[in-house]
């Protein structure tokens, strides 16, 4: 079984498996974002909805 992590977002909630494809992000949206401070996540996955 992989090996998961919090989105590094500060704002995402969702999980990331290690060596995925965005590295320590869940998307392009979140890894753009980078460690910004928001008050809403904004990449359209079921945890942040």
């Amino acid at each position: 079984m992989a090996k998961t992590a919090k989105c590094a977002h500060p704002a995402c909630e969702c999980q990331v498996e290690s060596g995925g494809r965005f590295g320590k992000y869940c998307s392009d949206h979140c890894r753009q974002a980078g460690e910004a401070i928001v008050l809403r996540c904004e990449c359209q996955h079921p945890a942040c909805r």
